[in-house]
């Protein structure tokens, strides 16, 4: 047990310099593969099986690659994972870099009408930011550019200019309601004061005489003049709110709303915005019909199942999203729900076509889109390199968080009982140029046991030529399995193994980690901090069982005394104090021909933390080398590949290196190719000397508010985040320039110059 005591924000800047330094400096490198193995299921080759699943996912078109047509960012509220799709519907790599932190939600439209669409994205507080499109072509390079336009759009309510209020569970209508060109926004408000649907509305063109900026005004408390009951999802028409927002007055009905999804679809034969609504809880999806007028709403009927014809039924809060599928209108309805345990799994992307007949009378056309085309296993995945048939071909084995099975009606609520499995893939390729093919879902049976949160780990423990499977679950316990058949079945020898009872979520790895010849039992867990700030105490977030040889035997056989070395192995700790107070570590070992050995860790934050100095270092610290990063050709950028990280490293092509195979609790994996592992090249601390070039200053540095920029050539810069994001350009004539980062959060930014024979880069510090 160890006392760990964390810093906040303000006073940290040398740390987090330090930290930097770190991670760039000595962190291990993989290549995103071009031609990552091949895999078959279903008799059917995947067209891209490696892009990493999908849970609850929504949709924004924009362009992303500068080519004219809109792209797709697929919005995970699972983690906010981001995935970029072209708008032929390929994994689209470009973007990813560029894009500015997505939260909760996003959705894309042209507020200020330059042809480029903005993004809008929850805040991560109880508003709206706007990111203002700035994407431009140079020397024949498209480069994607967002900059914060708004850390929380305002609008003008009780008197005064009050952000807009939206939690991380409103998905708002961003649309021009009244038909004058510019954007209005429809939501929800505090969850004590009422289910009525709040109008903001653009004054911009009315007042302004333009419509290329926002100018909100609370302009209705109840449009379409209906209510939602504040114990169902049940709509009630002709309640409309007779207070009036200008004078500060609340509306007279005190319900608790609780989250909503909203689209706002166009009528064509009424050219008025009706409305498609979701709610928390609930399955289905409302249409809202308006028979007002574009200034005055009033909803007049509605269809409690949509679309009419085939009704969608997620377990809980769906939402849609508009695409456009080859060459068709379709319509994505995909759950809003977060929670792992309450996941849709594999079928959470229905598709609907517009076949003519607008979104009302779309037609079901599949439930996995997308879905289908990638590996997805549910929630959750484990992958395991493990040879199942011993012919010298590693095989693939994934473990996953479970499929929902069934709901049921418990306390009050609807809770979901999910079944876990294990997923195995054959090595039909060779040794050294893998093709998985999958095999079953149900590998072992195990899904007969109604389990949770499955992590294998598979060794001959006692000498027989059959090998055992430890097998690591949600409540903490592990359970031994003998392999039979082949390695085809499991029969149960312990579910108590070693009487271990973890905080949770027991990840075992089963590995020769003091090199004595025996297969050790190393485990990851939940791993959790307590006490109050600034004393918070953790144990680390590996325990270390040591084979000590063979002990006498029962009606199970012959197997390894297993002994208790130590709960903080290493003195790894996967906690990300910024983002939660667990680890959720998944370790994984790794030994090359050297001897060396190497530790890739997942983490809840969905980082992979790497690790060497192990070997004949196990009562000391592992040195940690920083988080896994990909090199793009010059670029590097951590990888994130979203939240619960389960790596898995070996060297799948026999190059000598390791290759990253990463899961994640959205279910699914992401391939990267080892054969590029070396040491990161330190990030330039300073000016780079260039010929014809005097130096660029940049002072004051720390800096809380801003910085000044002195040069005496023309140059454009670039302002970029730690992962080489650009947030904002410049084009600066000599001299001195002032630049504003007061809107940005404490941190470590670069601000990368170039002139007409060549540039630098520099490290700005906020604090």
């Amino acid at each position: 047990m160890r006392n760990r005591i964390h810093m906040r924000k303000g006073g940290i800047v040398l740390l987090l310099f330090f930290l930097l330094g770190r991670l760039y400096s000595q962190g291990l490198l993989f290549e995103k593969e071009s031609t990552p193995p091949a895999v078959k299921k279903d008799g059917r080759w995947l067209p891209f099986p490696w892009t990493g699943g999908l849970n609850a996912c929504h949709f924004a078109a924009v362009d992303l690659d500068g080519d004219g047509r809109d792209d797709y960012i697929a919005f995970d509220r699972t983690g906010d994972r981001v995935t970029c799709f072209s708008a032929d519907w390929e994994p689209l790599p470009t973007g990813l870099s560029a894009l500015p932190p997505l939260r909760s939600w996003v959705q894309a439209c042209d507020y200020n009408g330059d042809g480029r669409k903005d993004l809008f994205t929850f805040n991560g507080i109880s508003g709206i930011a706007v990111y203002r499109n700035e994407s431009f072509w140079d020397a024949g390079v498209y480069h994607l550019c967002f900059v914060l336009a708004d850390k929380g759009l305002p609008a003008l309510m009780f008197g005064n200019a009050t952000p807009v209020y939206c939690t991380d569970t409103d998905y708002p209508v961003i649309a021009d309601i009244d038909g004058d060109g510019d954007l209005d926004v429809l939501n929800f408000w505090v969850p004590s004061s009422g289910d009525f649907l709040l109008y903001y509305r653009n004054f911009a063109q009315e007042e302004l005489g333009r419509s290329d900026t926002f100018c909100l005004k609370l302009d209705d408390w109840s449009w379409g003049c209906f209510v939602e009951n504040e114990e169902s999802n049940q709509v009630i028409l002709d309640s409309c709110s007779t207070r009036n927002p200008v004078l500060g007055e609340m509306p007279e009905k005190a319900a608790k709303h609780a989250g909503s999804t909203m689209f706002a679809v166009h009528n064509p034969q009424t050219r008025l915005y009706d409305l498609v609504l979701g709610d928390v809880g609930y399955p289905g999806l409302f249409y809202l019909r308006n028979g007002g007028t574009p200034q005055k709403a009033r909803i007049t009927s509605y269809d409690t199942v949509f679309p009419i014809t085939e009704p969608v039924r997620l377990y809980n809060f769906p939402v849609l999203s508009p695409v456009v599928y080859r060459d068709t209108l379709s319509y994505i309805l995909s759950p809003f729900e977060t929670d792992p345990f309450n996941a849709e799994g594999i079928q959470s992307m229905w598709r609907y076509a517009d076949t003519g007949g607008g979104a009302v009378y779309g037609k079901l056309r599949e439930k996995d889109f997308l879905q289908r085309d990638m590996l997805d296993f549910g929630t959750g995945a484990v992958p395991v390199a493990y040879d199942y048939n011993h012919d010298g071909k590693t095989d693939l084995v994934v473990g996953n968080y479970g499929i929902r099975a069934d709901a049921f009606f418990q306390g009050g609520s609807w809770k979901t009982r999910m079944r876990a499995s294990l997923s195995l893939f054959e090595n039909i390729g060779t040794e050294t140029a893998p093709v998985f093919e999958w095999k079953t879902d149900d590998y072992l049976g195990l899904s007969a046991f109604g389990l949770c949160a499955l992590h294998p780990a598979f060794a001959d423990l006692d000498g027989d030529g059959r090998d055992e499977m430890v097998l690591g679950m949600e409540d903490g316990r592990l359970w031994l399995f003998r392999l039979e058949s082949g390695g085809m079945v499991a029969a149960l020898l312990d579910s108590a193994f070693l009487n271990v009872s973890s905080s949770g979520f027991s990840a075992p790895v089963l590995f020769d980690l003091n090199g004595d010849g025996r297969t050790d039992l190393i485990i990851g867990e939940r791993q959790h901090v307590w006490g109050a700030f600034p004393h918070r105490l953790t144990k680390g977030s590996l325990c270390y069982f040591e084979n000590t040889g063979m002990e006498a035997g029962d009606e199970r056989g012959v197997f390894p005394a297993f002994v208790l070395k130590t709960d903080s192995l290493g003195g790894v700790d996967v906690i990300d104090p910024d983002f939660s107070n667990f680890g959720y570590s998944r370790p994984c070992f790794w030994k090359g021909g050297d001897g060396r050995i190497y530790l890739a860790c997942g983490s809840e934050s969905g980082e992979v933390y790497l690790y060497d100095s192990i070997e004949g270092n196990l009562n000391g610290g592992f040195r940690y080398l920083g988080r896994a990063a990909v090199k793009n050709g010059e670029a590097t950028e951590t990888i994130r590949v979203g939240i619960h990280a389960s790596p898995l490293l070996f060297d799948f092509n026999g190059d000598g290196y390791p290759e990253l195979i990463a899961g994640n609790q959205c279910g699914g994996l992401q391939y990267f190719d080892g054969r590029f592992l070396e040491a990161a090249p330190e990030k330039p601390l300073a000016v780079q000397p260039v010929p014809g070039l005097s130096s660029c200053r940049l002072y004051p540095n720390p800096t809380g508010a801003g910085f000044y920029v002195e040069t005496d050539f023309e140059t454009t810069a670039f302002l970029c985040d730690v992962r080489g994001r650009t947030l904002r350009r410049f084009s600066h004539s000599a001299g001195r320039h002032y630049v504003d980062i007061s809107g940005l959060p404490t941190g470590v930014y670069l601000w990368r110059y170039e002139g007409k024979t060549g540039g630098g880069s520099l490290k700005v510090i906020k604090y």
